[in-house]
């Protein structure tokens, strides 16, 4: 068919019917460019199917063809491509029913990628570049259009070649201005709320001060019952609630279990939801529960801190302090801002003082001292002259009433109460005196010991002493004093001895008057006695001599003097004093007496010759104090707990050159420590040796084990060449 202009009108309504136009009648160009001019082809001139598929070919309408045509009721494209809908005036893609200006249907994938919508900015690669959604509205009478109300845009975040690492950016528009982004979630998933560059998962940003960062509506209207905001005038960030008449609480754990509470008064709980329910006076912040058996607050500093809780009022900011300084592990307490009282490392306690020396109460205090060295208590009084140290009193009535008073008088103590009811320690005399504590002076012949109705019993003084109801006549003569009450007897003797068997019953403090040679001589200091019987005559017999004591074995030699301390008892019948020793502490602080375990046994004979594994066998003795090593096992038994030290040396022979020896300490038949283990550099003679320590129990074993990486090795056997030694240390 020549190209032909076709006029308008040639193509009537239904002109072309059913496949009047056959697959690829029309070729490339047969229909030129303007030859359909307006209303060529009437209103469905064309129904459907009347141009069979493919009839047009490729390029076979050409440009302009169809140029300022209108198309009047509904089009499909492919079924339900595209749909237009002429009577609602809405188009669908992928649905042939649209309920809105433009619906896009898809059945797409589960992949965030899948989009129903994709929109591309074909701009050049760039930072900030990207497709965007704008929303617009029209905002007044006149039927204006405001293009940018909101804006959805994706962006490129760098400007790296090959990085698409992307932003979704979210902006609105206030009157008057341009559009401004108030949103951006970053391509780590973080969103900025009022600010580009984020700081975590949610960082927000208010340029508008003082209007809150966030707001809290209530539930139920638009009233704001809680904000964050930030004063930058202050830099202060706040937690605020308002418009309630709760609190704001803090919740931990997967329940969110509430663990701290703020309420509307401003007082704390931790561990509690109600801190207004306790005292009134105290309850600003309030630590745990009374159902709860462990709470409390700690204070945590380095090792070189100090810990404080102070107490201020508009005077001063530390008029009241609790301190612990952790460099002298000190406890202090100020009061008025001055230490008044502290408690130091050692457990003393210390009222206006800071050390534990005289000097350091010398201007007044008490100091409740934790060491066995010194007094536990000490009172120091800041008044040069004489005064009370401690009183002591009593309720009377609605007050109180003193009951006495211990102080100094003259640099002595002095006890009591009232007028002449006092004692005064007097270091100038060597005496305990009669006092008047309210005249702070000796009271000469006017103190009473006991009174007529309550009364000491028989108190002797002035030569021999006799406290007791029995007669003196049982006293022997060569005891210094005799103190008796029910049925015993306590003597006192005052000549030391020269010989352990002269009587030296009860207390005796003193030395011996002759001295003569090197014998030793006993000097007792505390003896013990009986009675032996009741006689049927009434009468009393005593024992002659002690039947124990404890006193002082003296060695005397030129120039000097050598002392033990010795504990001996009686264990005859024959009527002597004490002849046993049974303890003796030496000059040097050892117990000779008992023994203590100690033993040096050694190899004797022929060298042996040992294979690995093999008991070394000690068949000599040099000493074992208490037989406590047998030789005919080979082993050392504990004969009491303790700490035990033993010494082990060897001379080994014939070991290979390169091959290890060692020795095997056996507690019990278990192997406890390999020890000295040695190579060999030559086949000639060696010497190993292995102290060690043992912990052991009465009855425990030791034994000692060759051990070697050679088949056999020999052993020197002689005193000078082996042995094998212990002791007891404690």
């Amino acid at each position: 068919m020549a190209k032909t202009t076709i006029p308008a009108g040639y193509i009537a309504a239904n002109a072309v019917t059913s496949t009047e136009l056959a697959a690829n009648s029309v070729t490339a160009a047969a229909i030129a460019s303007g030859a359909l001019v307006v209303a060529d082809i009437a209103d469905n001139a064309i129904t459907g199917a009347k141009i069979a598929a493919n009839a047009v070919g490729s390029s076979e309408l050409a440009s302009g063809a169809l140029s300022g045509q209108n198309f009047t009721g509904d089009v499909t494209f492919d079924t339900d491509v595209l749909f237009v809908d002429s009577v609602n005036n809405r188009v669908g893609i992928g649905t042939t029913s649209p309920s809105v200006a433009l619906q896009v249907h898809d059945s797409l994938g589960t992949t965030l990628e899948d989009g129903v919508l994709r929109l591309i900015d074909d701009t050049s690669y760039a930072q900030n570049v990207g497709a965007a959604i704008t929303l617009g509205f029209k905002y007044n009478s006149s039927g204006n259009a405001l293009q940018r109300g909101g804006v959805i845009k994706a962006i490129k975040e760098n400007a790296t070649d090959g990085n698409y690492a992307s932003a979704l950016l979210f902006g609105t528009t206030a009157n008057g201005a341009s559009t401004t982004e108030r949103m951006r979630i970053d391509s780590s998933g973080n969103v900025g709320i009022g600010t580009s560059t984020t700081n975590g998962l949610l960082t927000l940003k208010n340029t508008n001060p003082p209007s809150s960062l966030l707001s809290i509506q209530n539930y139920a209207s638009t009233t704001e019952i809680g904000n964050i905001k930030l004063d930058q005038a202050t830099d202060i960030l706040s937690i605020n609630t308002s418009n309630i008449t709760g609190g704001i609480a803090f919740g931990t754990g997967a329940s969110g279990t509430e663990a701290m509470r703020i309420d509307s008064s401003g007082k704390v709980g931790i561990g509690n939801t109600s801190p207004a329910s306790f005292y009134s006076g105290a309850d600003n912040l309030v630590i745990g529960s009374t159902s709860e058996n462990y709470n409390g607050l700690t204070i945590a500093t380095s090792n070189i801190g100090t810990g404080r809780i102070f107490f201020a009022d508009p005077d001063s900011t530390t008029v009241g302090q609790i301190e612990y300084l952790h460099t002298a592990n000190v406890m202090l307490f100020a009061t008025a801002a001055t230490e008044r009282m502290r408690i130091d490392g050692s457990g003393s306690l210390l009222f206006s003082c800071t050390g534990t020396s005289g000097s350091d109460i010398s201007d007044g205090g008490i100091l409740l001292r934790n060491d066995l060295s010194f007094n536990y208590l000490q009172i120091s009084s800041g008044y040069t002259g004489d005064s009370d140290l401690i009183n002591f009193y009593k309720k009377s009535g609605t007050g109180v009433a003193g009951v006495g008073s211990i102080g100094t008088e003259g640099g002595d103590l002095t006890i009591g109460t009232g007028t002449n009811c006092g004692l005064q320690f007097n270091d100038a005399n060597a005496a305990i005196r009669p006092f008047s504590i309210t005249g702070n002076a000796p009271a000469d012949n006017v103190v009473d010991l006991g009174i007529s109705t309550t009364r000491w019993k028989d108190f002797y003084m002035a030569g021999d002493m006799n406290v007791g109801s029995q007669t003196s006549n049982i006293v022997p003569s060569n005891r210094k004093a005799w103190f008796q009450g029910g049925g015993s007897y306590f003597t006192s003797y005052t000549a030391g001895q020269s010989t352990i068997t002269t009587d030296a019953s009860g207390l005796i403090v003193g030395t011996p008057s002759t001295r003569t040679g090197t014998a030793n001589l006993y000097t007792a200091g505390i003896s013990f006695d009986h009675l032996l019987n009741y006689s049927t005559t009434g009468n009393i017999t005593y024992n002659t001599y002690p039947h124990a004591w404890i006193g002082l074995k003296t060695y005397d030699f030129p120039g000097y003097e050598r002392s033990s301390l010795v504990l001996a008892t009686r264990n005859d019948t024959s009527g002597a004093g004490p002849t046993a020793e049974q303890l003796v502490i030496s000059p040097y602080g050892e117990i000779t007496m008992p023994n203590q375990p100690s033993f040096s046994v050694y190899i004797s004979g022929t060298n042996p010759t040992l294979s690995n594994g093999s008991k070394i066998p000690y068949d000599a003795e040099e000493w074992d104090t208490n037989s406590d090593f047998d030789t005919t096992n080979n082993r050392f038994v504990a004969p009491v707990a303790g700490k035990y030290q033993f010494n082990i040396i060897h001379n080994v022979y014939g070991v290979s050159t390169g091959e290890w020896f060692r020795h095997l300490i056996a507690v019990n038949g278990s192997t406890v420590q390999y020890a000295a283990y040695e190579y060999s550099d030559s086949g000639s003679d060696q010497t190993i040796c292995t102290p060690f320590m043992a912990s052991l129990s009465a009855g425990d074993y030791i034994e000692v084990f060759h051990s070697s990486s050679d088949n056999v090795v020999g052993l020197s056997a002689g005193t000078t060449w082996n042995k094998f030694q212990g002791f007891l240390i404690g």
